[in-house]
């Protein structure tokens, strides 16, 4: 289902664990910042080392040390990251399945050998963090619903934007 997918995009705690022997080397729990604009999530969270005194306005300096995030509504997302920018659009088929287009977004060819082997390494990441991570704890959370045992999911207080995102949709 996407909203499940979406849900994988909207908190930061499942990094540490979901992810622990991929993506959480680059982030620590800590605390987020989120807002709405318009039906769209925007938060922010500081990646690993981050301090109060790296909240920059220059977006350059800023996706250093912060992982930007955005919901789009209703079913894409854009996380920034220090190198590039991925783009993923959600595009449900039916109620069960859902196709996923993700992009790398880059501002220049990589002009070597090692910013490409970097970007390819990025890349590979990402499949397994969103395709193979996020995806399959999503793919397992419907399979539970379907089961109809649960009947409804209560969101704690570290999932604020999924409330936030869900209550938009509502609207």
């Amino acid at each position: 289902n996407w909203k499940l997918l979406q849900d994988t995009m909207l908190d930061n705690y499942h990094v540490q664990r979901l992810h622990q022997n991929t993506l959480a080397k680059y982030f620590e729990d800590v605390n987020e910042y989120t807002d709405m604009i318009g039906p769209h999530v925007r938060s922010a969270s500081g990646r690993k080392g981050f301090t109060d005194a790296d909240i920059n306005e220059d977006f350059e300096v800023s996706r250093r040390r912060t992982t930007l995030g955005y919901a789009l509504y209703p079913q894409g997302s854009i996380v920034t990251s220090p190198r590039y920018i991925s783009l993923v659009i959600m595009r449900p088929v039916t109620v069960d399945q859902t196709l996923v287009d993700y992009y790398m977004l880059v501002t220049d060819r990589p002009g070597d050998d090692e910013s490409e082997a970097k970007l390819e390494a990025s890349w590979a990441l990402m499949d397994i963090g969103f395709g193979k991570e996020d995806f399959w704890a999503a793919e397992l959370g419907h399979k539970g619903l379907k089961t109809g045992v649960v009947p409804e999911l209560l969101l704690g207080a570290m999932e604020r934007r999924i409330a936030m995102f869900r209550e938009a949709m509502l609207e």
